[in-house]
Formats: C-alpha cells, sequence, structure tokens
C-alpha cells in the first residue's frame, strides 16, 4: 500500500491532490539491505531524568549500525526515558527531543525508550503512560515529514540478550 501511496504522489496529478487535500507528502523509508546496510546520518541518544539503563545502552546502541551523530542530520534519535519516575521528570521529556526534530533525516526515525509500569509506584506508572501519549504527539507534531516514532518498554535485561 505504502508504494502505491509513493508512486501516485510522485506523479503531477496525485501531488495536486494531496497538496490540495493537505495530505503530507509520504517519504520512503530507507530500510536496511545487505547493499546498503547503514542509514544516512548518525544516532543521537538522548536522556531524559537519570538513566535506568545506564552505560549499557551504549554498546546495544552501537551494534545497530549508524555511528554518533556529529553536527549534522541524525538517521535516529534515541529517548532514553526508562528513568523518568515522576511529572517534573516529563519537562526533560518534552525539552530533550525539540531542538533536534528538525534534524532527522526524511528516512530517520525517532525512539522513546521507557520502562515497564510499577504497580508499587503510581507517579511512576503514571509518567511512564505518558510517554505513549507523548510518542503519538510527537508523531502528529511532525506530520509534514514524519518520521516513524516509536515507544519502547525495556524490560530488565532484556535489552542487553541476557
Amino acid at each position: 500500500m505504502a508504494d502505491r501511496c509513493l508512486r501516485f504522489t510522485a506523479t503531477a496529478p496525485g501531488r495536486f491532490l494531496t497538496r490540495r487535500l493537505g495530505l503530507p507528502q509520504p517519504a520512503a523509508l530507507t530500510r536496511w539491505s545487505p547493499e546498503r546496510p547503514g542509514l544516512d546520518g548518525g544516532l543521537l541518544r538522548l536522556t531524559a531524568g537519570r538513566s535506568a539503563l545506564g552505560p549499557d545502552l551504549a554498546p546495544v546502541l552501537a551494534r545497530t549500525g549508524p555511528g554518533p551523530a556529529g553536527s549534522g542530520r541524525t538517521a535516529a534519535d534515541v529517548l532514553d526515558a526508562a528513568g523518568v519516575r515522576d511529572v517534573e521528570a516529563l519537562a526533560q521529556v518534552h525539552a530533550g527531543p525539540h531542538p533536534v526534530l528538525r534534524s532527522v533525516t526524511a528516512s530517520g526515525r525517532v525512539v522513546v525508550l521507557g520502562a515497564p509500569l510499577d504497580p508499587a509506584d503510581h507517579h511512576q506508572a503514571a509518567a511512564q503512560q505518558a510517554l505513549e501519549g507523548f510518542t503519538r504527539s510527537l508523531g502528529k507534531e511532525m506530520a509534514r515529514r514524519p518520521p516513524p516514532t516509536r515507544s519502547v518498554r525495556v524490560c530488565g535485561q532484556s535489552l542487553l540478550g541476557a
């Protein structure tokens, strides 16, 4: 379906119709293949609050392909929000990615890492649930050129493959 939409919007009538209706112009996503194993740009790691994943996240991100982002455009922004436990830390979640969102390439990704809900701490559970809403609104905010945004809950040592 996405390929049909891309082909249609690449034609003159398709461009006219999508602009007239106010629809976003779809971007072709760069996917992994043996001929093209990397993404265009680097990886930017952001942290909100105290990182619950700590230094263990760096080697995992290093195995994903893109290297650290320099001053150019980024192929992936990873926001480590697993340590967010209260409403005050949610302000850091909002402030973290906004200055760099425009630097994400057209086929880039935004990933928000969260923690499992703690049934004993309702403040932490509410803050982690708010991350899902934040991820959805982040995708809508970038509606003209939306990078895929994902929210991932990291459970214990599952990130490290242990």
